[in-house]
């Protein structure tokens, strides 16, 4: 089993409103002092969540796939290694733990010498199943949950740069609930179908920045509140990871301006 290859972008420039600046001009400008990274969901991917790019995390490889012959020393019924016992591969790759009729079955241990990986948990026939803790040489991890050697279930997975993702996967992606986290510090909590953000959830900014609202397919799209940490607020609708509709922005001192905007460009605007 090989190393994942992840890869996330992670621009984040803060920019907020001037002070002093009026509430039309303030209505105005709302899409444009949005902070960077808001846009994440729009094809520019300034903040695309790290997919697994190799069979590293997904693969249903087993210690009996290998093609190399094997040594194997350990316990033995009818000629099948069945108890405990340890299998050493001609390519370094070791697998230490319980058999059943000649395949890995309760508790053990994979080794892969050439990925420099590492788990150590549940089998079944052959294949990663249960609970099972799986280390990669660059410091990547996985802790959770496993169904026929992909990740299934609940778990936690942590890349060599600290940004994780805890909560439910589905045939190895990210499908139901869950919580990632960036390194920068952002982090998404909410419903996920298939590695994009999907359904209700909150995206927060480490500098107080943070939207709540649906998503759709990785993009804002429906009913949705951006706010800015001094207290200002826009609610409206979305539509492809921009504001698309009616929606009404608030000050920090409570003054209400109804705007509408058409495909994230503002339009009328009114004070309340």
């Amino acid at each position: 089993m090989g190393q994942g290859q992840c890869y996330c972008s992670r621009n984040l420039a803060g920019t907020t409103l001037q002070e002093g600046e009026n509430t039309d001009e303030t209505a105005d400008e709302i899409v444009d002092h949005l902070p960077m990274g808001q846009q994440e969901e729009t094809s520019s991917g300034s903040s695309r969540i790290p997919i697994f790019a190799s069979p590293a995390v997904c693969s249903s490889e087993s210690p009996r796939d290998l093609p190399h012959a094997p040594r194997y020393t350990g316990q033995f019924v009818d000629n099948k290694a069945h108890g405990y016992g340890r299998m050493e591969y001609a390519d370094g790759d070791v697998y230490e733990g319980e058999w059943v009729n000649d395949e890995a079955h309760g508790n053990g241990t994979y080794e892969n010498d050439k990925q420099n990986s590492r788990y150590e948990g549940c089998w079944v026939k052959n294949q990663k199943h249960g609970r099972g803790r799986e280390v990669w040489h660059d410091g990547a991890h996985y802790q959770g949950e496993y169904v026929e050697g992909v990740l299934n279930g609940r778990g936690v997975f942590t890349w060599a740069d600290k940004s994780s993702y805890e909560g439910e996967f589905s045939a190895g992606d990210f499908h139901g609930e869950g919580l990632f986290t960036w390194a920068d510090g952002r982090n998404y909590k909410g419903g996920w179908r298939v590695n994009l953000m999907h359904g209700h959830g909150s995206h927060q900014w480490p500098d107080g920045h943070c939207y709540e609202g649906q998503y759709v397919r990785g993009k804002k799209a429906g009913s949705g509140i951006f706010y800015w940490p001094d207290g200002r607020q826009v609610e409206g609708d979305w539509k492809d990871g921009v504001l698309h509709g009616n929606g009404v922005y608030i000050t920090s001192d409570d003054d209400q301006v109804e705007c509408s905007w058409d495909h994230g460009h503002i339009g009328e605007n009114r004070a309340v």
